[in-house]
């Protein structure tokens, strides 16, 4: 015995016997879909293919414009996450420079009173001054 032997309501099962109130989905999947000749050449069944047809190209369309969508937004999103990580890169070694710099320019005043190391005075200073000179004009440019 075939499936499509079986009785709509047999086939069914108990979804069948539930009062039936919306959409529910699986609920034919059952039961097999079989047009004979004479059901083809109904006016009525050919409009409804037809009609059915028609609404499933509009939706193919329509799938393929949100695919297309889909796909340039992916490239996008894939840029922009390269971007954010060059930019995050650039931000961890201004902050570098900036905090290298100051250290520098603070450690110098140990060297400052002392003749004897007084040249690390001036290293320290002017190595301070041109990392931060270096991250703040690096900054402006970005």
């Amino acid at each position: 015995m075939k499936e499509s032997d079986i009785p709509v309501e047999k086939a069914l099962g108990d979804e069948h016997k539930e009062p039936v109130t919306g959409f529910i989905p699986g609920l034919y999947s059952k039961v097999e879909m079989v047009l004979s000749e004479e059901d083809l050449k109904t006016p009525v069944v050919q409009k409804h293919l037809i009609t059915e047809v028609e609404r499933l190209k509009n939706a193919i369309a329509e799938l393929k414009v949100y695919e297309r969508n889909f796909y340039i937004v992916d490239k996008e999103k894939a840029v922009l996450e390269e971007k954010l990580k060059s930019s995050n890169s650039f931000e961890i070694l201004y902050s570098f420079c900036l905090t290298i710099g100051a250290a520098f320019i603070g450690l110098s005043t140990i060297f400052y009173s002392d003749t004897k190391y007084s040249n690390y005075f001036f290293v320290l200073i002017a190595s301070g001054f041109f990392l931060i000179i270096g991250a703040a004009i690096s900054k402006i440019k970005r």
